[in-house]
């Protein structure tokens, strides 16, 4: 989000990289520190091919692509219309896979199982819209940093999405739908005429 902000704010290329530079100081920091390390040696040594057999994996990445890809063949079996909501946290795990039950960490395949394409698709038009009335706000004098702010949440939280639970986390959810929500119902600044 940090990132997604400093690009789309109006200023300099210098101000814009003054944001790419803290969000990298963060994430440089967070691995300088004991956990960060070994959070980072654990997930580089995933071996992908092998990743997460019965739904055990020594990797939260190798968990994650196992998961991935015991949701494909669900999905193939609805492919238009899907499983139906909640149906990838709710199934119970079993002895061949442990992680059924549990949150698939990728919301895009998430909708994808249980809304099929049609609701990936409807998904995908709701945020195309959403999108476009905050850059809409970008433009407008006045305006311009708050539709930015907005832009940068929901970038933020579609890249978080990609391998998160993002919907899933209630209280973080809430706390961007009314910041995006504040957003767009800000008052736009009239621009007076002088006599």
């Amino acid at each position: 989000m940090l990132v997604a902000f400093g690009l789309l704010r109006p200023g300099s290329a210098r101000l814009k990289l003054g944001f790419c530079a803290v969000a990298v100081l963060i994430v440089a920091a967070f691995l300088a520190t004991p956990l960060g390390a070994e959070r980072l040696a654990s997930e580089s040594s995933t071996n992908l091919s092998a990743a997460g057999g019965h739904g055990q994996s020594e990797t939260s990445l190798g968990w994650r692509f196992f998961k991935w890809r015991t949701l494909l063949p669900e999905w193939e079996a609805a492919p238009l219309m899907g499983q139906g909501l909640g149906t990838t946290i709710t199934s119970e795990g079993n002895a061949n896979d442990r992680s059924a039950g549990l949150a698939p960490h990728n919301e895009p395949l998430r909708y994808l199982v249980e809304t099929g394409a049609v609701g990936v698709a409807t998904l995908f038009l709701a945020l195309v819209y959403l999108l476009r009335r905050l850059a809409r706000r970008r433009r407008l004098p006045g305006t311009s940093e708050v539709g930015t702010l907005g832009m940068a949440i929901v970038l933020g939280l579609l890249v978080n999405a990609i391998a998160a639970n993002t919907l899933l986390y209630t209280p973080a959810v809430y706390a961007a739908a009314l910041t995006v929500a504040a957003v767009l119902a800000s008052p736009i600044p009239h621009r007076t005429h002088a006599p």
